[in-house]
């Protein structure tokens, strides 16, 4: 009959390019949310700190030491703490453009976003 040495070689090259770009893809978008997840919690966290201080100066201090110090994956640059007096007193801490940044770099512009953004709001006890 048909010599088939090789068959198994040639299918195998020829799946082996979709099952890398579907393994790529996976920890790309990992990646992000890891970025993710990472940046919502250090917010989350900053606004726990700063919502403990007695005075709106040490609020906005802790709130961005704390989260700068939370954030894992990169540095916070910008960090921006707003405290309202009205009742109920709150702390909001925001980041509204952290620079995402791949991390294979695999999947075209526009699959993922450039930036992140997190937002965290407490009341003062």
């Amino acid at each position: 009959m048909f010599n088939q040495d090789g068959a198994a070689a040639v299918e195998f090259a020829l799946v082996l390019y979709p099952l890398i770009l579907i393994l790529f893809c996976v920890i790309e978008y990992g990646w992000y949310f890891t970025n993710r997840i990472s940046l919502v919690n250090a917010v989350s966290a900053g606004a726990r700190a700063g919502i403990k201080a007695e005075t709106d100066l040490d609020a906005r201090v802790w709130a961005v030491e704390t989260a700068k110090a939370a954030f894992w994956p990169g540095d916070l640059e910008t960090v921006q703490v707003a405290v309202y007096p009205g009742p109920p007193r709150t702390l909001e801490v925001n980041v509204n453009a952290f620079g995402f940044s791949p991390l294979v770099g695999f999947l075209p512009t526009g699959w993922l976003p450039n930036k992140l953004v997190a937002k965290a709001v407490m009341a003062f006890p």
